[in-house]
């Protein structure tokens, strides 16, 4: 009987694919027990579930330490140690993460009618979780603007109006100073708001870079069969636009949105406040016309937003047509930039070719990129158009009351200038942020194609030949004895020889040789040839 000690350890040179104990898997250290005549032994180390986040392959090692009792000398791999420093024998044991991107999205989302909107919210949720406490410091510094431009600043005004027309309302001097030392205050609390958003939302370090470095881990993960599935100028496109588009058009947006969102609805509760007001003040008689903007902005917002929500389909297609041009010139110029030394021989009929061929996809871009940007401007111009039709008919509305009230018994109970500058100010948020909100709808509209172009090359195998020995080595049907012609190679084989069994060349799929200059392609015929 031989009893050795088996333990978990981190790899010292895996660097950001290193697999840690508590978070990947949980630390082991066992004793493997191998009785007289028993050449192998096996024993179970516990893969702990990760969260939400898109991981790459990570990696720890098994380390024999010892022979607690028994006579045996230890043996077996071993590793480079110059990346990994261990006293024994160890075993790199991969953690194979096959997840969807983004957020382990399922299958039957993407397969569905609404997916543009099924993979926005789950890489948001994703940058939610991920960003943790960081996320909500800057939400909550970014959503203060609304509450000083919406509620502190037209209502300040408006009492500070009041009071200085007509000192009957209750208005003094110190009152208004204290009404402009509230003003003061709000602005210090935006800017510290501004502060912390800013130090906390991590647009570059905790977004781009860290979409970059997981196309860079799965490019490096992945066996050489799986690198012809796309070029390479796919990836420098999908680390370069496509990312920056996630990030600005999604991730930021969030904070965009949400600031929009909480203005409108601070829109909504200073006009009804101001409405209740207006009543109460009068002996809490009903004046319907007190809540005309109420009712107004109810129907308003529906209507802006139903048009760019039926617009997402054709707005997606333009988008799509427009990524596909733009990374066709891409490629064609990263492999002109890439081999421009080795086309200093050229003359000038190639190289007058080669500025033809860019240009043609030069030009075939710029046309899809204007169909793109066409739609994507009247949809936000829509909205723009309604938040400035509303804001003059409540401007007309508003100084038509004013007017009124002055003709008729110059009541400021009645209507107010402090009443007419509120509903003023209101709306022009009003609109102000509605418009933003429809530009974070259609920007999300872009990211959600960059999402689904940048989940393709993340969704790759990777280590699929140690996936394929994996399955074999599982299957009922893999036998571990060898054939006589194994035998026979292996009584022939000696140490200056080499041996290919089994082995079938053939071109990778696609185009290979010549860049976007060459469509080399291998028929059957050629390669039984």
């Amino acid at each position: 009987l031989v009893v050795v000690r088996a333990v978990t350890t981190k790899s010292p040179g895996a660097a950001g694919f290193q697999a840690r104990p508590g978070e990947d898997y949980v630390h082991s250290e066992t004793e493997v027990r191998f009785e007289d005549g028993q050449s192998e032994a096996t024993f179970d180390i516990e893969l702990l579930p990760t969260d939400a986040t898109w991981l790459p392959t990570r990696w720890f090692l098994v380390e024999l330490k010892e022979v607690v009792s028994g006579q045996a000398t230890l043996g077996g791999p071993t590793l480079a140690h110059w990346l990994d420093p261990c006293g024994g024998p160890v075993a790199r044991v991969y953690i194979i993460q096959d997840d969807t991107f983004p957020s382990k999205i399922p299958e039957e989302r993407l397969r569905s009618e609404k997916v543009d909107l099924w993979v926005l919210y789950y890489y948001i949720m994703e940058r939610v979780k991920s960003r943790g406490k960081k996320f909500w410091k800057s939400l909550g510094g970014y959503c203060y603007e609304p509450v000083h431009m919406v509620v502190v600043t037209p209502l300040v005004q408006s009492y500070i109006l009041d009071w200085a027309a007509d000192p009957r309302e209750g208005g003094s001097y110190s009152r208004i100073l204290i009404l402009a030392c509230i003003q003061l205050l709000s602005t210090f609390l935006m800017r510290w708001g501004d502060y912390v958003q800013t130090n906390n939302r991590g647009r570059t370090g905790g977004c781009r870079q860290v979409h970059r470095i997981q196309l860079l881990s799965k490019l490096l993960m992945m066996d050489h069969a799986q690198h012809y599935t796309y070029p390479g100028s796919h990836w420098f496109y999908a680390a370069l636009n496509n990312v920056e588009s996630m990030v600005s058009d999604c991730y930021w947006q969030i904070y965009i949105g949400m600031q929009s969102l909480v203005g409108l609805m601070l829109c909504l509760l200073v006009l009804l406040w101001k409405a209740w007001y207006k009543n109460h003040s009068t002996g809490g008689y009903l004046d319907l016309s007190n809540f005309f903007p109420v009712i107004f902005m109810f129907l308003l917002l529906p209507t802006a937003f139903l048009v760019n929500f039926l617009r997402r389909k054709q707005l997606t297609r333009y988008l799509e047509e427009r990524m596909d041009g733009e990374q066709q010139w891409v490629e064609v110029f990263a492999w002109l930039a890439e081999n421009a030394r080795r086309m200093y021989c050229f003359g000038v009929a190639e190289i007058a070719k080669i500025e033809q061929m860019f240009t043609s996809k030069s030009k075939a871009f710029v046309k899809k990129h204007w169909s793109a940007r066409d739609y994507m401007n009247d949809g936000y111009w829509f909205t723009r158009w309604l938040g400035g039709a509303a804001y003059c008919l409540i401007l007309c509305v508003a100084s038509f009351r004013l007017y009124q009230a002055r003709l008729d018994s110059n009541d400021d109970l009645i209507f107010s200038a402090g009443d007419c500058l509120v509903l003023i100010q209101v709306f022009d948020k009003v609109g102000r942020y509605m418009s933003k909100l429809s530009l974070t709808f259609i920007k999300m509209q872009r990211a959600a194609v960059s999402i689904r172009r940048v989940s393709l090359l993340l969704e790759l195998p990777e280590h699929k030949r140690l996936l394929d020995q994996l399955l074999v080595s599982n299957s009922n049907e893999a036998s571990t004895s060898l054939s006589q012609d194994q035998v026979g190679l292996q009584e022939h084989r000696d140490e200056d020889t080499i041996v290919l069994q089994d082995v079938e060349l053939s071109l990778p799929p696609g185009p290979v040789g010549l860049g976007p200059l060459g469509k080399l392609t291998a028929k059957a015929k050629d390669i039984e040839t």
